[in-house]
């Protein structure tokens, strides 16, 4: 009988665990910007959910925006290889920014990369500890620098190191936070 019930409780607390596992698959999210866990768009899955998953979920985007030819109208869900979907309204202070790309599931259709926060204010972010759990990488892009700062499992953040030409941003800034696929970044 012991041992019966020794074997149900360990059942069930691995089951409970791995319950909780999406719920912890960004575990490193700083205080103050733990966003995952109660996001609309938490049950998407990075190398996973297609584009029908996402509107179903989300709805229509205000702007879609193919990625291999940026300046022209959208042609469709049908005729992309890589997109972003971006909503205005989806989270307060914030542009939630869905990239979903061929190449991020291996599939014929686009599977999501990431779910990108861009704020929409000034956010300082210099004064933020990252734990040991990140790597630091500085980028150096054509119109600004910031170090990205990744935790392996895709939570990603990145921090501007110069001012931008095109906004209010300072160095210490942040540019956005991305959840994406484990690794990727890294």
């Amino acid at each position: 009988m012991k041992v019966a019930l020794f074997a149900t409780v360990l059942v069930l607390s691995i089951s409970l665990s791995l319950v909780g596992q999406k719920a912890t698959l960004y575990a490193n999210e700083l205080p103050g910007y733990r966003f995952y866990e109660t996001a609309k768009w938490r049950s998407l899955t990075p190398s996973s959910s297609t584009i029908i998953e996402v509107r179903e979920l989300l709805g229509n985007p205000d702007d879609a925006t193919d990625l291999s030819h940026p300046v022209a109208p959208y042609p469709g869900d049908a005729d992309i290889t890589s997109v972003v979907f971006t909503y205005s309204r989806l989270m307060p202070g914030w542009e939630v920014l869905i990239y979903l790309s061929k190449s991020c599931g291996g599939a014929q259709a686009p599977r999501l990369c990431s779910v990108d926060l861009l704020p929409l204010e000034r956010i300082p972010f210099g004064h933020m500890t990252f734990s040991s759990a990140f790597t630091k990488r500085p980028v150096v892009a054509a119109d600004a620098a910031w170090d990205e700062y990744n935790d392996g499992s895709g939570l990603q953040y990145e921090v501007y190191t110069t001012k931008t030409p095109y906004g209010k941003e300072l160095p210490g800034d942040l540019n956005r936070i991305s959840y994406g696929r484990r690794g990727a970044g890294s």
